[in-house]
C-alpha cells in the first residue's frame, strides 16, 4: 500500500459483493482508504429507495473488510462535494459505473481550482456484481 497517500471512495455500499470487494482492494493499492458513505437519508434521496443495510451497517461492514482506514458520512447537501475539501485525498478513486459523479466532481474540482487525480477503475465481471442486480428493494 502506497504510504500516507488519502485515498478517497464514494458509495452506497448497501450489501458488500465481490464488485465492492474489488474497488476496495484496488484502491488500497494507491493508499489509505476513506470512504464518504451517504446517510440513510441521502441514498434515498439519490436512488429513490431507502438502503437495506443501515448507515452504522454499512460502515461497520466497511471497516470489517480491513481495506478502509475511515468511513465519515457522506454530504448532507447532494452534489455539494465539501468533504473533498474536509479530506484532502491525494487521489479520488471512482468506480466504473460513476462516470456521471466524474463529471461532477471534476466541474467542482476546476471551480475551486483544486488538483486532485481522478481515477476510474476498470469493472469487476458488472455483468454479475453490480448493485442494482444484486440488490432487490421491493
Amino acid at each position: 500500500m502506497a504510504e500516507n497517500k488519502k485515498v478517497l471512495l464514494f458509495g452506497v455500499f448497501d450489501g458488500l459483493h465481490k464488485g465492492h470487494m474489488y474497488l476496495l482492494e484496488e484502491s488500497n493499492k494507491h493508499g489509505d482508504v476513506y470512504v464518504a458513505l451517504p446517510s440513510d437519508e441521502v441514498v434515498e434521496t439519490i436512488k429513490n429507495k431507502k438502503p437495506i443495510n443501515d448507515f452504522e451497517k454499512r460502515s461497520i461492514a466497511l471497516l470489517d473488510t480491513g481495506l478502509v482506514k475511515e468511513v465519515m458520512k457522506g454530504d448532507e447537501e447532494v452534489g455539494s462535494w465539501n468533504i473533498i475539501e474536509k479530506i484532502q485525498p491525494d487521489k479520488i478513486i471512482l468506480g466504473y459505473d460513476q462516470s456521471r459523479e466524474k463529471s461532477l466532481i471534476d466541474d467542482f474540482l476546476s471551480a475551486k481550482s483544486i488538483d486532485i487525480e481522478i481515477v476510474s477503475l476498470e469493472p469487476f465481471e458488472p455483468e454479475t456484481y453490480k448493485s442494482s442486480l444484486l440488490n432487490s428493494y421491493e
